[in-house]
C-alpha cells in the first residue's frame, strides 16, 4: 500500500486495511474539513455584523429586496411588514428576520419608529 497524498508505504501508519491514506494525512484532512464546517456554519449577530457583506444574498432576501424596490419605483409608499409577508407568502417574523439581515448587509435602511420606514440603498 502507498499513501495517495504523502507516498508513505509503511503498513503500520495506515488507519485501516485497504485504505489509500495514512493516519497523519487522514487526520489533517479531517481537521481541515472541521475547520471549513466551523467557518461556514457560524451563527449569531456578531458573525452577521462582521461578515455579512462578504456573502451573496439568499433567494428570499433577493425577493424581499426586489419587492421593496419595485414598490418604490412604481411610486407607492414603502411596504409594511404585513404587506411584504403577503406578497412573498411567508410569515411576518420571517420577513422581520430577512429585513434585519438586509439591514446588516447594508442593502436597506430602516427609519426608527416608522411603520413604513424602509429605504433601499443603491
Amino acid at each position: 500500500m502507498k499513501c495517495k497524498t504523502c507516498g508513505d508505504t509503511d503498513p503500520a501508519h495506515f488507519y485501516a486495511y485497504r485504505q489509500f491514506m495514512c493516519r497523519a494525512c487522514r487526520n489533517r484532512q479531517l481537521q481541515s474539513a472541521r475547520r471549513r464546517y466551523d467557518d461556514t456554519h457560524r451563527t449569531g449577530r456578531e458573525f452577521y455584523a462582521r461578515n455579512y457583506h462578504q456573502r451573496q444574498l439568499s433567494g428570499m432576501e433577493r425577493r424581499l429586496l426586489t419587492y421593496v424596490r419595485m414598490r418604490l419605483k412604481w411610486g407607492f409608499p414603502p411596504p409594511s411588514l404585513a404587506e411584504i409577508a403577503q406578497a412573498v407568502r411567508v410569515s411576518i417574523p420571517t420577513v422581520r428576520t430577512h429585513i434585519e439581515r438586509l439591514e446588516a448587509a447594508g442593502k436597506i435602511i430602516r427609519q426608527p419608529r416608522k411603520h413604513r420606514g424602509l429605504q433601499v440603498v443603491g
